[in-house]
């Protein structure tokens, strides 16, 4: 049970915010944007906790009483949010995977922009269409109301699909954990009600109930082809299905530990391509979900850093810049440069790792990340990792268009694409060389920044064969802890070619070194290691 909840006993106006509640009592949550404007958002603070009724939230307390549900949870109101130190918006936080998969229902408000929005709306007379018909068994005529094929809602049926998709509630981070976790959700869209649950979903709508499983199957793939996966991953027909929902229930189906981290990759992806306010949320954001994967993978928050997993580490390295908007990094610290979460922008995975063999060819030695002990799998304040592997110096340089194998990756044309290339060739272009993806723009010129390749693993494409090296790109920091370099991450790329007497890898194309690799960050004025 969450710490608080609104009583919705009263008349109509009065709620009630409860604590301490001796049994375990059904609750509804809301899933709602805030708005823009934080500063008008009711939220419950020292002095205004008896500020309840506006908006959306009004809205909400109508849907449960008329659900005849009791009690509602609402994180404006439920979390005290000016908390010295926000001591209570930290553990608060730390219980969203419990507080929206506890839920009887949540209620989605799909096209409110801001709290004070609203989500109830007077749909339009013409919509339903009435008529009488008589049956041979009957002497008496039924009406029926049938949907008028004559009502077109805003919009058109290509576009419908993206209802969900879509709406201001998608574009939100904080709302994305809050939609996969609950085992039943009523979303409020524009036109229609849309059912969801574990056995399926339907709506007011005929086509909307038609394309909402295909629709769904593009938010979170939960339950991967089975040929995505490494063997241990699949073991029925069923995980062949393209149908994937994206409820909790999905993951409770699944014992496989690979079928589940993939998963997580799936949802870093969508996540990332989403807004926030406060950018130090970005890993706050997703704890939730990240509580979710220790359950079902049986560990611990010690197996958690900053967005990456202990059991496949090296595999969740393996991210690249996607988009939507301009890659950088934040100012101020967020997470480590190895880290999804250091970047601006969305991010994705290269698929490989789990079509073919995956080899890797680092050592991590250490991995750690200070956290909050109130919320151990959100916000970090530093990590590090010691890397042992194959480490030798590299040039950077501009990618002309005609050069460019993979400019506009994705989709997502405009990104920066630089070479990287080995010194042992003194020729200012040098034939041998590889496009790499960068994880923020750097500035056009020669720079006096040093720059290194670190391989961390190889894919076997067993019908080539061919064989697939990533690497990462790495900046060296000024700082030094012991006898540790210092590097930061600022992109990946990879090699690929095939087996054969010809062939060439990156190791035998360089001078092989083993050398330990300290990764460390600069935050808040001091060094981060």
């Amino acid at each position: 049970m969450p710490n608080r909840l609104i009583d919705l006993s009263g008349n109509n106006d009065q709620v009630l915010l409860v604590e301490q509640f001796e049994t375990s009592m059904p609750y509804a949550a809301l899933s709602y944007c805030w708005g823009e404007n934080i500063c008008t958002t009711v939220k419950t603070t020292r002095g205004n906790i008896e500020q309840f009724r506006k908006g959306t939230i009004r809205d909400a307390i109508i849907v449960c009483r008329l659900l005849n549900i009791r009690f509602l949870w609402v994180d404006a109101l439920c979390i005290i949010q000016d908390d010295v130190d926000q001591i209570d918006w930290y553990l608060e936080s730390a219980m969203m995977c419990d507080i929206y998969s506890n839920a009887h229902l949540v209620i989605a408000a799909e096209e409110s922009p801001s709290c004070t929005s609203g989500f109830l709306r007077r749909l339009s007379s013409s919509r339903w269409k009435s008529f009488q018909m008589m049956f041979e068994s009957q002497d008496f005529p039924i009406t029926i109301h049938m949907n008028s094929v004559d009502y077109v809602p805003p919009g058109n049926c290509e576009t419908d699909p993206d209802v969900i998709t879509k709406s201001a509630l998608s574009q939100r981070a904080w709302t994305f954990q809050e939609t996969i976790l609950p085992y039943r959700i009523l979303h409020f869209t524009k036109t229609d009600m849309i059912w969801e649950c574990n056995a399926g979903a339907t709506s007011e709508s005929e086509y909307s109930a038609y394309i909402l499983p295909k629709m769904l199957a593009n938010l979170v793939v939960a339950r991967p082809a089975t040929s995505a996966l490494p063997s241990t991953a699949g073991d029925s027909d069923d995980d062949r299905c393209e149908y994937v929902s994206t409820h909790i229930s999905d993951f409770y189906v699944r014992t496989s530990p690979a079928a589940v981290y993939w998963a997580w990759q799936r949802m870093v992806e969508h996540y990332s391509r989403r807004r926030l306010t406060r950018h130090q949320d970005k890993l706050t954001a997703m704890s939730g979900l990240a509580q979710l994967v220790l359950k079902m993978n049986g560990v611990d928050h010690t197996d958690y850093f900053a967005g990456l997993w202990r059991g496949q580490f090296v595999k969740d390295l393996l991210w690249h810049v996607s988009g939507p908007w301009e890659p950088r990094r934040f100012a101020d610290y967020v997470a480590p440069s190895w880290s999804w979460a250091s970047v601006s922008t969305g991010v994705k995975y290269f698929a490989e790792q789990y079509q073919f063999d995956f080899t890797e060819m680092v050592v991590i030695r250490e991995v750690k990340c200070s956290f909050s002990p109130l919320n151990p799998t959100g916000s970090v304040t530093s990590g590090h990792i010691i890397a042992a592997g194959s480490l030798w110096p590299v040039a950077l340089y501009e990618t002309s268009s005609d050069e460019s194998m993979y400019t506009g990756h994705n989709g997502h044309a405009g990104r920066l694409l630089k070479f990287i290339v080995n010194y042992m060739w003194p020729s200012e272009r040098p034939s041998y060389r590889y496009e790499v993806l960068l994880d923020e723009r750097l500035q056009s010129g020669t720079s006096s920044d040093e720059y290194y390749c670190l391989v961390v693993g190889a894919n076997l494409e067993k019908k080539g064969p061919r064989v697939r090296e990533w690497f990462l790109i790495l900046r060296e920091t000024r700082s030094r802890r012991g006898s540790y370099r210092t590097f930061e991450r600022v992109g990946i790329g990879y090699h690929h070619y095939k087996i054969g007497p010809d062939s060439t890898s990156m190791t035998d194309n360089h001078e092989k070194k083993d050398r330990d690799t300290r990764e460390g960050v600069q935050g808040k004025g001091e060094e981060l290691s």
